[in-house]
């Protein structure tokens, strides 16, 4: 998708603080060279949906990374038990507060079924105070349901 098509031609070459040529957080997507305005923003802005699993596992991370609470908080299935507790959005904003999240890798995508399918991936943090650097392993389960793909829940958790 050619972007330049978006914007006035005066306002192409504006500095990266505009996020226009800010390399997405998630890495770029399939490609690895996406910026956040092609990858994940329209996610984020609700402008369409994930097609897949492993795009909704980035999109989230890069909403973690940017903050979009609401966006973590709308792509969890009704069912996912971290939503009854009535506190998640408030946990969710905690966490984006003090993490710098710094890598996404993907590590295996596991399709059980056309309905359910398991993302396992590391995410590297920084905490603001505590341990340097910190790698997270987590495979997550995601559900398709009403034409689209929702996080459920993790299922294994491994810190390193």
């Amino acid at each position: 998708m050619d972007n330049r098509r978006e914007r006035p031609e005066e306002t192409l070459w504006l500095p990266d603080s505009h996020g226009w040529m800010e390399q997405c957080p998630c890495g770029g997507g399939e490609n690895r060279s996406a910026t956040y305005r092609q990858c994940c923003e329209p996610l984020h802005k609700f402008q369409t949906w994930a097609p897949n699993p492993l795009t909704l596992a980035r999109a989230r991370y890069s909403a973690y990374v940017k903050g979009c609470t609401d966006f973590l908080v709308k792509t969890n299935h009704p069912m996912n038990p971290d939503l009854k507790s009535g506190k998640y959005e408030k946990e969710v904003k905690a966490i984006c507060e003090q993490v710098k999240f710094t890598g996404f890798l993907p590590v295996g995508v596991d399709n059980a079924s056309d309905k359910e399918c398991f993302v396992t991936f590391i995410a590297t943090f920084e905490k603001f105070s505590g341990p340097p650097t910190v790698a997270m392993e987590e495979r997550s389960r995601y559900i398709f349901e009403d034409g689209r793909w929702w996080y459920r829940d993790a299922v294994e958790v491994n810190m390193r």
